[in-house]
């Protein structure tokens, strides 16, 4: 339908000239133009020869026509709405096409991650790109042409294959937000995120009460910064930058995302977090993560990983995170407020190095005896898990965990595990030195398969249609489950 749409010569018109705006290259213009009405019957000198008529700052090339150079080509959009609308039926397109492209990237990386056996970590994305596209309209236009409520209303009529722009919304056509059923509320505040929810709250006990009691599924990754902190949630685009007061920014220039100025350091962002926290049967983080960005002075990252275990402590409550990213030396003080069984995945900065007797006290943490899944531990300056590697048999998978060292006998041990255990699905293990003998690991676990990649080897599990494919070198192991 939308190709039928375009060959109506106004639509294509509307659309070069808001190409032509945007980059003023007419094979740039064709490109993106031919990736969203794919089999249009345009050509490359058609697009070149109204730039050409463009540039003379006319609208059409009627030679007759005596009429004046329009002084801003923007006009064409601010006095005639079918063309604006015809735009935004066009960026409605490219939004579509931005959903399908990255819900397509995902799965390929999903199924990629599966076929090797790691752990799938949440990834997080915005799929609606209304405001995206918005947002890229406006910097052609300005806020003056149009508002988002009104771009809001035709984006969705067009994807709803509603193509009559010559409609005109009613008074009856548009509601307040009050005026919306509660489960409409709740699905819009949902898809408002972190930011918005914090100035929500202010506006009424009914919006308050709304972001509270919000049963969600989130990513949230705390970037510690010299400058203060950063405020992921789900994605880059939503995010917020707390700033310590007469803190400059470094890089110079002003970011997109809001920026919030601490009078007292780290108060602001808990307070917002907590928002989250204290709804811990409701809020579930696919991931909660937790990094520090080089150059952070020790000074600095006590204080803020000392308010926050203050503000956990405070809220009583054990968070539902099934991720959970942070540095090795800081698990002790954060894992106890995670809740077991819901805690799936622990995942540990590699440096600096824990100490023994830390890891000791956390290896008998329910949350580490529930967790399924421990992700990159060890060799950033030679350090390795510090207890014996039985202390890792119950997880599932294991991806990238760096030993001491391994010989006859921990391989003949892992093997046993293998053949006794029903869970495991894979493991990467790397070691700093090797001390085995290659007859022994052929007697133990079989010899290479023939014409296989790398040095593969079979270990059939009794009883069973299934075995371990093992791939062992000097320096790591990787184990999968397969089927035959």
């Amino acid at each position: 339908m939308p190709n039928e749409l375009i060959i109506d010569d106004k639509a294509f018109r509307s659309i070069l000239l808001y190409e032509f705006l945007v980059h003023p290259v007419h094979f740039v213009a064709f490109d993106r133009f031919s990736s969203v009405f794919i089999g249009h019957p345009w050509v490359l000198e058609d697009f070149r020869y109204w730039f050409d008529v463009f540039y003379q700052r006319k609208f059409d090339d009627d030679e007759n026509d005596e009429q004046e150079p329009i002084r801003d080509m923007r006009d064409v959009f601010r006095i005639d709405k079918q063309c604006l609308r015809i735009v935004i039926l066009y960026e409605s397109l490219h939004g579509k096409l931005m959903e399908l492209n990255e819900k397509y990237q995902i799965q390929r990386q999903k199924e990629y991650a599966e076929s090797i056996g790691f752990p799938v970590l949440p990834v997080s994305i915005i799929l609606d790109k209304a405001f995206d596209r918005y947002q890229n309209m406006i910097r052609v236009f300005g806020y003056d042409i149009i508002d988002f409520s009104e771009f809001s209303f035709w984006y969705y009529r067009f994807l709803g294959q509603q193509f009559d722009w010559d409609f005109e919304p009613t008074e009856f056509s548009r509601y307040s937000f009050s005026d919306l059923p509660i489960s409409i509320a709740e699905k819009i505040v949902k898809e408002t995120g972190y930011f918005e929810w914090c100035r929500l709250r202010k506006v009424s006990r009914g919006l308050r009460d709304t972001v509270d009691n919000l049963k969600i599924d989130i990513s949230l990754d705390i970037l510690i910064r010299s400058t203060g902190a950063l405020i992921k949630f789900n994605d880059n685009d939503n995010a917020v930058d707390y700033t310590p007061k007469n803190k400059k920014n470094p890089n110079g220039y002003t970011p997109r995302r809001p920026i919030i100025i601490l009078e007292e350091l780290f108060v602001k962002p808990f307070i917002d977090l907590s928002i989250l926290f204290k709804n811990s049967s409701k809020v579930n983080f696919k991931l909660f993560k937790i990094e520090c960005q080089f150059g952070t002075t020790e000074e600095f990252e006590n204080k803020f990983f000392g308010d926050l275990k203050e503000l956990l402590k405070e809220l009583n409550t054990q968070i539902h995170v099934e991720s959970i990213a942070l540095k090795a030396v800081r698990a002790i003080d954060f894992l106890g407020f995670m809740k077991p069984g819901v805690l799936k995945t622990i995942q540990f900065d590699r440096r600096p190095q824990i100490s023994r007797e830390s890891m000791e006290e956390i290896v008998e943490m329910k949350q580490w005896k529930h967790a399924k899944n421990f992700v990159e531990y060890g060799f950033f300056q030679g350090e390795t898990f510090p207890l014996p590697m039985e202390n890792l048999f119950h997880f599932r998978k294991i991806d990238s965990v760096w030993l001491a060292g391994i010989d006859n006998g921990q391989l003949i041990k892992i093997k046993e595990v293998l053949l006794n255990s029903s869970h495991i699905e894979a493991y990467h293990l790397l070691f700093l030195n090797a001390d085995f003998d290659w007859d022994v690991i052929d007697r133990e676990f079989g010899s290479i398969i023939p014409e296989s990649d790398g040095e593969i080897r079979h270990l059939k599990i009794p009883d069973s249609q299934e075995y371990y494919q093992i791939d062992l070198k000097y320096y790591e192991m990787r184990i999968q489950r397969k089927c035959y």
